[in-house]
């Protein structure tokens, strides 16, 4: 019997065990009822009397209702069983019915499918083992046959492949290596043609692995159609009262703002909250607390004597991280206590311009002057660089050596004089650039670059990397005073701590002596 036969039988058995079922159930719901009836004899005649009618009439129910019930399971369980075998009988193949179950018996559907991809399953996992022994066949007749390029290695290759392979049919091969060559070809390409055929097999069955599980999830959604269309009538019912809703709370817009702009008026004459008040007498107190500190330095005693989240907020306004507000806000008495508290903590706040501050902060951490300074750091980090190739060169005191030593090395293929250039000209092209955005003339680097030369002795190349530290450097002293006016207190470091220790380094070595040289090599010894 094949497969597809066992399952339908399977089916059809489980059709037959569920009006058994039920035919039971109702047997032992009637023996129930029969075993309550003669409980009855216990009841004393005169209770008894009045008590039968009525349990009478109740089991009578209940019979009925079982009844009722096992005609009804027996009868659904036979519908489905029958609608079951419609479908098989019209379908030879039984994958091409599933879709068709699914929408008669899901349970009954999802069970054949499970047992189909099982059988599938199997059948690609033999087919697999096949696929694989024959590709190994193929690639170990590849790699004998092809090494055999002569009489002797042909025979040590027949023998092998004999001996690896004893149940195929060697009887037609000679051991001649030219005779047996165009059975060597034929072998070969037999090998690999059902390796190709296989592998063409596994590629249907997996097509063909995905087609009923295609259908199958087509027809779960076809089954989800109804549903979706009586929550769609749902939603769409529920739409005259949403829009009541929405009318009925636009209607009541215009009262909100009124109630609204009535609390905020009422706010404003009656003046700050009590919170802001007791924060602007605290402050004042502190204040009056607190020794002063000269112009350019913080307060930070200041801060200890406030209020966590006030403390923060001062410091906030102080730095230009947070702005003041703007009219008739910062007339109130509470703006005017937390003006007092941030000229308490920073003594050169200027009530005037305290926007600036605001702006030269983002301008120094995510504006143009942020971009400018962080691209001066990335050059500084690149001169580094530059100084390591320039010391790499090995350079003598003397150029015209250089030159010819340079020539030589690098004809006899050493990197030291194409590093060096490589990383010079990608300098130059960096200051060049920053040089340019930071406002500064050209002309000023381009001296810088023409002492840049590979034949340089180390003090001249030390010198001329110097160069662009310091003209990078002078313009980070320019960044550090408009950062300082801007936020009205003592400049700040904006060189990172790598790049401050390679301009320590570049700066230092023109001023100390060189790196060490070779001796004269013109003078002999």
């Amino acid at each position: 019997m094949s497969r597809d036969s066992e399952i339908a039988a399977l089916i059809l058995r489980q059709g037959d065990i569920a009006a058994s079922g039920a035919a039971n159930h109702g047997q032992v719901l009637g023996g129930t009822l029969a075993n309550i009836g003669q409980a009855i004899g216990s009841i004393p005649a005169q209770i008894q009397q009045r008590q039968a009618t009525a349990q009478q009439n109740e089991l009578t129910s209940l019979k009925i209702a079982g009844a009722k019930a096992e005609l009804s399971d027996a009868e659904r369980a036979r519908q489905k069983q029958a609608a079951v075998e419609d479908v098989l009988k019209r379908h030879e193949n039984i994958e091409d019915a599933l879709p068709e179950l699914y929408k008669v018996d899901p349970a009954v559907a999802a069970t054949i499918n499970q047992h189909v991809q099982s059988a599938r399953k199997e059948a690609q996992a033999l087919r697999n083992e096949q696929l694989k022994y024959e590709t190994s066949k193929a690639d170990f007749l590849g790699a004998q046959f092809g090494s055999a390029t002569d009489p002797g290695s042909y025979t040590k290759a027949l023998y092998t492949v004999k001996k690896a392979l004893p149940d195929e049919d060697w009887s037609k091969f000679t051991g001649d290596y030219q005779t047996d060559l165009p059975l060597i070809k034929s072998a070969q390409q037999a090998a690999m043609s059902v390796k190709d055929q296989l592998t063409q097999a596994r590629e249907n069955e997996e097509a063909a692995a995905r087609k009923p599980l295609l259908a199958a999830q087509t027809a779960e959604a076809n089954a989800r159609v109804p549903l979706i269309g009586a929550q769609a009538a749902e939603a769409t019912a529920r739409v005259p009262l949403v829009a009541a809703q929405t009318k009925e709370a636009t209607a009541r817009v215009p009262l909100i703002a009124a109630e609204t702009a009535k609390a905020r008026a009422d706010a404003a004459k009656s003046g700050l909250e009590a919170g802001q008040l007791q924060q602007v007498a605290g402050a004042m107190k502190a204040g009056a607390a607190t020794p002063d500190v000269p112009a350019g330095q913080k307060n930070d005693e200041y801060l200890k004597h406030l209020e966590p989240a006030q403390a923060a907020q001062v410091k906030a306004l102080a730095e230009g991280r947070m702005q003041f507000p703007s009219g008739f806000a910062l007339r109130s008495p509470y703006w005017q206590g937390m003006l007092q508290a941030v000229a308490k903590y920073d003594p050169s706040f200027d009530a005037v311009n305290y926007n600036a501050r605001a702006k030269t902060r983002s301008d120094f951490t995510s504006g143009k002057s942020a971009q400018q300074v962080n691209a001066i750091n990335t050059v500084i980090g690149h001169l580094s660089t530059l100084r390591e190739a320039a010391d790499a060169l090995n350079n003598s005191d003397f150029p015209m050596f250089n030159r010819l030593a340079n020539t030589v090395s690098q004809a006899t293929g050493s990197p030291k004089v194409t590093n060096f250039n490589t990383v010079k000209k990608a300098v130059a092209d960096e200051v060049t650039r920053v040089w340019r955005q930071a406002g500064g003339s050209v002309e000023d680097i381009k001296q810088a670059q023409a002492n840049l030369d590979a034949a340089g002795s180390p003090a001249q190349l030390h010198e001329a990397i110097a160069t662009y530290g310091q003209l990078l450097e002078s313009k980070l002293a320019s960044f550090n005073e408009q950062y300082r006016q801007g936020m009205g207190s003592d400049k700040v470091d904006i060189l990172t701590p790598e790049s401050k220790r390679s301009l320590d380094k570049i700066l230092g070595a023109s001023s100390t002596t060189a790196a060490p040289s070779k001796k004269n090599p013109f003078r002999p010894d």
